[in-house]
């Protein structure tokens, strides 16, 4: 009886990491999206770019909680040894947040060297934007694994994540092709995101 507790017990706290991990990653992502938004319709409107800005500190916070959640998740993978379903996810969340900050630093360096890019850039879609995708699998991995009635609860919310994580890119690769017509057209309403087309 005591063994049959104990292992109720190791399993609850198991579980709960496991729920940290995958909150964490996705509240996360869905955090820089909507920072990265409000970013970048703070460049349409021409407001100075400065680093300390409200909207900074909100990605630099969700890439914050992304890192929070493959740090734990490194740790678990490492002492715990998951199944292969939520060793898949916790690595995607690693890979992602690896991808993002690499992006995170030569895009600082890019703009230390150029000045301010347009919305379409290797560090910007390919890295940082691209980089949320795994992460919010991951993270949706790992929410429909547990059998936790409270965290299936969040399956919609993951499986959002997921699909507003993917429309950025999506939307930046029809920029790039579209994008020399359309900045023919409403360049002084866009010209940030026209910067470099």
């Amino acid at each position: 009886m005591k063994i049959h507790k104990e292992l109720s017990h190791i399993l609850v706290q198991q579980n709960f990491l496991l729920a940290t991990i995958a909150i964490l990653a996705l509240f996360g992502t869905m955090l820089e999206i909507i920072s990265l938004v409000w970013d970048s319709s703070s460049h349409i409107t021409q407001d100075t770019d400065e680093f300390w800005r409200i909207h900074h500190i909100a990605v630099y916070s969700g890439a914050g909680m992304i890192a929070i959640s493959a740090f734990i998740g490194l740790k678990f993978l490492i002492k715990k040894h998951p199944n292969n379903k939520m060793r898949k996810g916790i690595k995607l969340i690693i890979i992602g947040t690896g991808v993002q900050l690499f992006s995170g630093y030569m895009d600082s360096v890019s703009h230390y060297f150029y000045g301010i890019d347009g919305k379409i850039s290797i560090t910007h879609t390919f890295g940082l934007e691209a980089s949320l995708i795994p992460v919010a699998i991951g993270g949706f991995i790992i929410l429909n694994q547990l059998d936790n009635n409270k965290t299936k609860k969040l399956i919609p919310f993951a499986i959002f994540t997921i699909l507003t994580a993917i429309f950025p890119v999506f939307f930046d690769l029809v920029l790039l092709i579209a994008g020399p017509i359309i900045c023919a057209h409403v360049f002084d309403m866009i010209s940030y995101g026209c910067a470099i087309l």
